[in-house]
């Protein structure tokens, strides 16, 4: 068997690294231990299966990026400014994200479901951060230790006296 006969099936995507204005992956190849992982530009992932990988790992970079953004919310602008001290309820924002699987099997639901969409009714508002450009709140579940993001527009029209007090918190008011 030569070379050229050899096909390598990729198991997983480990990783996303920038080289010379170029995205390269961090290939995890079936059968071959870690040490065997390679950088690869993305045009060397071809194929239906091979695209599908590309996209849940994208997906699960994004939500990765958004879950650290919470755990670090000191570090952001927005969590600073519009979330008070005495509301930060580390034990919920985390549940809220531990709730949260990363597996590639429940990306469609976490995108499109929260707890308005469960029949919960909304308790609190913990934080607030910006997830691609649009301003997402956490809010917590009444009746329950679960909170969610979701976008503040769903927020502020099933329950804007939540959103006012947030608001009147956060700047001290």
């Amino acid at each position: 068997m030569t070379n050229e006969d050899e096909h390598f099936e990729i198991e997983r995507i480990v990783d996303k690294r920038y080289r010379n204005d170029h995205v390269k992956y961090l290939i995890k190849w079936r059968g071959y231990p870690d040490s065997q992982n390679t950088l690869e530009p993305s045009s060397n992932i071809e194929g239906a299966q091979e695209s599908e990988l590309l996209a849940d790992y994208e997906i699960y970079n994004k939500q990765q990026q958004q879950q650290q953004q919470i755990l670090n919310y000191g570090s952001r602008s927005t969590i600073n400014t519009l979330s008070p001290n005495k509301y930060r309820n580390d034990e919920v924002i985390n549940n809220a994200i531990k709730k949260h699987p990363l597996g590639t099997s429940n990306l469609q639901s976490l995108n499109t479901s929260n707890g308005f969409d469960r029949g919960y009714e909304a308790e609190k508002i913990l934080g607030a951060t910006d997830s691609a450009g649009e301003l997402m709140l956490l809010v917590k579940w009444r009746r329950s230790d679960e909170a969610d993001l979701v976008p503040a527009r769903i927020v502020n029209v099933k329950c804007p006296r939540l959103v006012i007090e947030f608001y009147e918190q956060g700047c001290g008011c």
